[in-house]
């Protein structure tokens, strides 16, 4: 019985691990059916994979912006960490996809929410010369004096990759 029971378990691990999957794979590739269909089951909207990242984040990270706003319009934390601290709005920041940075901080994901490295989005932003992510940024009012554990600002990361736009917007 203990076998069959054990067996048992392993199989629905197995399930589930499968329908995961599936569904991280759905927020990567703006599959929408599917990821409101596993909603609708009553599924956790925060899950977390393998790798820690959540639906948002990873809607977002691959600029999905159908997924990435009805997850939102399904209460997804805007918030939410990946292994790193890296947030949605971090990632929208580090790749420049501002309708997403806009439509995060619309919807009050914090942009001074920190990652383990003390960075928050205007340091991905202001490093990779996001200008227009920089611009929605100042707007939400984000610290700008925010210290990394190195000691620098999102203006010490611009001046040293001599992005003169984003060092003007930050003085």
């Amino acid at each position: 019985m203990k076998k069959i029971i054990f067996t048992l378990l392993i199989l629905i691990s197995g399930f589930l691990n499968a329908q995961n999957t599936a569904v991280f794979e759905a927020a990567r590739t703006n599959d929408l059916k599917t990821i409101e269909k596993f909603i609708k089951e009553g599924n956790d909207i925060n899950l977390l994979n393998s790798s820690g990242y959540s639906l948002l984040i990873l809607s977002v990270y691959n600029n999905n912006y159908e997924v990435a706003a009805y997850l939102i319009s399904q209460k997804a934390n805007l918030d939410i960490q990946d292994s790193s601290g890296n947030s949605a709005l971090m990632g929208a920041c580090f790749k420049g996809y501002s309708s997403l940075v806009e439509l995060l901080l619309i919807h009050k994901a914090s942009p001074d929410l920190v990652n383990y490295n003390k960075a928050n989005a205007l340091f991905f932003a202001a490093t990779f010369g996001q200008v227009k992510c920089v611009e929605i940024l100042l707007k939400y009012k984000v610290n700008t004096h925010q210290k990394d554990i190195f000691g620098k600002t999102a203006l010490d990361y611009a001046v040293n990759q001599e992005n003169d736009a984003i060092v003007t917007l930050l003085k």
